[in-house]
């Protein structure tokens, strides 16, 4: 008997999860356009790092009814005085007017020590690198808004390889939730519009994996429920992937990213917390290669 297809497996998961469809970080732009186009998932993620890659894609894609999105280059900063590195490069792929609405932005700036940003009630603080750094965000969700894009902030893993006792920005819900206040504030004043307007377009991106992964202390005291229950609707997208044990302190060990049903998150459970606090979300596999993202589709298949 011959195998189903990837294109038609993916379809009829989409009949039991109508909003999942798919991310490969790993591939090249010219690797995701022959996917989109020959599988047309519902949704899928794209990482463009420069503005030709944009334009590339918006160029090739076939019209599809494809939810697209992106996904930015990592945001990182000037230790010294907050700004960004490469904002030129950020501002213009989120300012270009695409013919494809690329409706959705996942963010995740990188800051190794929280503390610098956020004091203990995960407040912001108002030293002149957590001022320069709102105001830099901020400025990237004034760009996406004009172009009535919708941020999505993405949590980060609790601590980095480099600084293993730095709690990182981003590696908590209250840090999400403290970045969505600030950065609308701070966007409202600059578009001068209402703040309950402004975060209509901003919201989070939520990765399982890594807050699923992060560290036995982080995940005890947010356990996936938890993370699901503080930030609530305002979930735009899940980011899923299996992890298989929690990230040492000093490990190069890749144990996330991984297909699902190979690790340890309870996939029945996660869905069900999705459909209690985020129905509206859009999911994506996000992971390294097809293979992977066939496996995938094929355990949940199997288990739903």
């Amino acid at each position: 008997m011959t195998q189903p297809s990837l294109k038609t497996k993916l379809k009829k998961l989409n009949e039991i999860f109508p909003k999942l469809g798919i991310a490969c970080p790993k591939l090249s732009i010219e690797e995701n356009l022959d996917v989109v186009n020959q599988l047309q998932p519902v949704f899928m993620q794209f990482r463009p790092k420069l503005l030709s890659d944009l334009i590339y894609l918006d160029e090739h894609i076939i019209q599809t009814k494809t939810v697209l999105s992106l996904h930015q280059p990592t945001i990182r900063f000037n230790k010294t005085t907050g700004h960004f590195l490469e904002k030129d490069n950020l501002l213009n792929i989120l300012s270009y007017k695409t013919k494809h609405a690329f409706d959705l932005i996942t963010l995740h700036p990188i800051w190794n020590n929280a503390d610098v940003i956020l004091d203990k009630q995960n407040k912001w603080q108002k030293n002149n690198i957590a001022i320069t750094v709102l105001h830099e965000l901020a400025a990237l969700t004034v760009a996406a808004i004009r172009t009535k894009k919708i941020i999505a902030f993405e949590n980060l893993r609790y601590r980095s390889l480099l600084h293993p006792f730095q709690l990182r920005l981003g590696s908590m819900p209250a840090h999400l939730i403290t970045i969505y206040d600030q950065v609308a504030k701070m966007a409202a004043q600059y578009l001068k519009q209402n703040v309950q307007t402004i975060k209509k377009h901003i919201g989070y991106t939520l990765d399982v994996g890594h807050a699923m992964g992060s560290d036995d202390r982080l995940t005890n005291s947010y356990p996936l429920k938890k993370w699901f229950k503080m930030l609530r609707s305002n979930i735009k997208l899940l980011h899923l992937h299996d992890v298989q044990c929690l990230m040492p302190i000093k490990s190069k060990m890749k144990t996330d990213h991984l297909a699902l049903g190979s690790g340890l998150i309870n996939w029945s459970e996660l869905f069900d917390l999705k459909q209690t606090y985020c129905p509206n979300a859009w999911m994506i596999l996000e992971l390294k290669t097809i293979d992977a993202i066939e496996q995938s589709i094929d355990y949940l298949l199997k288990i739903f």
